[in-house]
């Protein structure tokens, strides 16, 4: 009795309750959504199918017969069929659409084709990486062709452009070429480390062209007056100033960045050292230079019209080239000193002591307005009127004194007394100076 209970109630496990039965659902005429949706219910019922083909071998394998046991459950079919289930399908077939084709002809682009995805840097059929092979070798080629780039090649090329251009400027011409492209061409050879050999090259070019035509043309003024001469070489410095100018704009950056780095002259240096040497400090020129700059002195001394521009630009360029101090000022004071000399003389000897005095106040004035005038330096005017105070006082302490004797006795009207104090104070002070 107790197998027939076991038995029963094997078969009543196997049964399905009555809340398990599939409801049905009514049939209707399938519509074009459901054609679309065709593939995916046979997806469904596939499952189901697949799922009581499991239940139905699952209940003929276990053994019915009254004298068996219970067997207990085998749940490697339950975990089987759940990985099954899990298991996601291709998208070919799980879904399956109805064709948009309207015609023959016609095809629907708007629709996504199909995709076959593949994974990143994986060939079909073949392993991403096997670990038995080991790791693979990787070779790198390097497939770019030489640069046929030649640095002294390049620097030729430049420096042909660059001597092109100060060939044009030492000939007073214009430029055609770009001014930006030549400093760009200095700046890429500096960068280079071709600095030295610009410098150098640069250097002749200027060294030959001050010697040569610049100088060449005042040798064939030689003959010419001092003035002239002067005039010459004023007008020489101009256009020399004006070709640096250019000069410096094109190789500004070697300046900077060389010449200013190493501690060496800058261009602006390097041009006045090369007229200095060699066009001013030439014998046949530098001494009619200076005499003419005391010529213009000598004609404003004799009351002759005085160039005014001409001096002005003279003491600037002897301000310029540092020759000042060393040429202009001790030729200036000589033949100053020699005029005032002769000057006190002759003076005192052909005027009388109020016209002297008169004379002597003049000629002090002009002297140091011309002096202010000219901005000349302030060692010129100190030696200069120390070099008037001993020729026109000092050195004629002996006929002052003898003339204000006289010029005391016989001052009688207003016009003696005024010479009588101008020469009373001028003798106060020839005895405080002595």
């Amino acid at each position: 009795m107790k197998a027939a209970r076991d038995r029963s109630g094997a078969q009543n496990e196997l049964k399905p309750s009555p809340t398990d039965r599939k409801r049905k659902r009514p049939q209707h005429q399938p519509s074009s959504q459901d054609s679309l949706s065709l593939g995916k219910q046979q997806t469904i019922q596939d499952s189901f199918s697949s799922q009581q083909k499991l239940t139905t071998g699952a209940s003929e394998s276990l053994n019915l017969s009254p004298n068996s046991k219970r067997l207990r459950p085998d749940h490697s079919l339950t975990s089987d069929r759940t990985q099954k289930a899990s298991t996601p399908r291709p998208p070919e077939e799980m879904y399956t659409f109805a064709s948009k084709a309207t015609n023959g002809n016609v095809v629907d682009l708007t629709s996504s084709p199909p995709s076959k995805r593949r994974l990143s840097g994986v060939r079909p059929g073949q392993q991403n990486f096997n670990p038995h092979l080991g790791a693979k070798k990787l070779v790198v080629k390097n497939l770019r062709t030489p640069s046929s780039w030649d640095p002294n090649k390049y620097f030729e090329q430049i420096w042909s452009q660059l001597d092109a251009a100060l060939n044009t400027i030492f000939e007073d011409g214009t430029v055609t070429a770009s001014m930006e492209d030549l400093y760009r061409g200095v700046e890429n050879l500096c960068r280079q480390g071709k600095a030295k050999e610009v410098n150098e090259r640069l250097y002749e070019r200027m060294r030959h062209f001050v010697s040569g035509p610049l100088k060449e043309e005042l040798m064939i003024r030689k003959v010419e007056e001092n003035v002239d001469m002067l005039r010459a070489v004023l007008g020489a410095w101009k256009r020399w100033n004006d070709q640096v100018t250019l000069i410096r704009c094109i190789f500004y950056y070697m300046d900077r960045s060389y010449l200013l780095q190493t501690s060496k002259s800058s261009l602006y240096d390097i041009a006045v050292t090369l007229f200095r040497d060699v066009v001013f400090n030439s014998t046949a020129v530098k001494d009619r230079v200076v005499d003419g700059a005391c010529d213009l002195i000598a004609a404003d001394r004799m009351e002759q019209d005085l160039d005014q521009a001409t001096f002005r630009q003279a003491i600037g360029m002897f301000h310029d080239l540092a020759t000042y101090t060393s040429s202009f000022e001790p030729r200036m004071l000589g033949i100053s000193q020699g005029y005032v000399a002769d000057w006190a003389e002759r003076t005192s000897e052909e005027n009388s002591l109020s016209d002297y005095v008169r004379a002597s106040v003049d000629i002090m004035r002009r002297e140091m307005d011309r002096c202010e005038m000219f901005n000349l330096d302030s060692t010129t005017r100190r030696d200069l009127l120390a070099l008037l105070e001993e020729h026109i006082i000092q050195r004629k302490v002996e006929y002052l004194s003898k003339e204000l004797s006289h010029t005391l006795e016989d001052a009688q009207t207003d016009d003696s007394q005024h010479h009588k104090e101008t020469l009373v104070h001028y003798w106060k002070t020839t005895v405080s100076m002595n």
